[in-house]
């Protein structure tokens, strides 16, 4: 808006000055007439009382009382506040302490169990070998036992055809 008027002061021709709308101009001279009543109050307030030193002093002692009366009341709370930080440190730290011992107890367990899964891959490696170990063992086994069959089959045929050509020579 000031650039507008200002403009216009400057340069009439071109920007014809802005006229403010009716009820705004009432609400201005509306307030400026209440702040000057409001600053006569005052002045005729102030020139029926005068100060003394002893009212002013008064008022300093009061205001000085009101003021140690709040510090005091902030040295309770803050007094307060510290002793209930000491009980819940008092409280926290066995709870602390348990905390760290469960933690200790935690890592020992994880710690063990990467051990007993180590140990349990060993013994799968070692079942496996052993597994092929026992296949071996048994196909020996099945082989050893079928050449002694083999053998036995043929040493019973060969008696029985002896005891046949034996038999047939009679």
């Amino acid at each position: 808006m000031w650039a507008t008027r200002y403009r216009a002061a400057t340069c009439p021709a071109r920007h014809p000055p802005v006229e403010a709308p009716a009820a705004q101009r009432a609400a201005a001279s509306a307030v400026r007439g209440a702040a000057a009543a409001s600053r006569s109050s005052l002045v005729r307030a102030m020139a029926g009382h005068q100060h003394t030193s002893s009212d002013v002093s008064d008022a300093f002692s009061k205001r000085m009382s009101q003021v140690r009366e709040e510090f005091e009341q902030m040295q309770r709370v803050q007094n307060v506040l510290k002793g209930n930080e000491q009980k819940m440190r008092k409280n926290i730290e066995p709870l602390q302490k348990e905390l760290e011992q469960i933690s200790k107890q935690v890592s020992a367990a994880y710690a063990k169990r990467d051990k007993l899964r180590q140990q349990l891959a060993s013994c799968e490696e070692e079942i496996k070998e052993l597994e092929v170990k026992k296949t071996e063992a048994c196909d020996r086994i099945y082989t050893a036992t079928a050449t002694v069959e083999q053998k036995r089959a043929e040493l019973l045929n060969n008696a029985s055809h002896m005891g046949a050509r034996l038999g047939s020579e009679e």
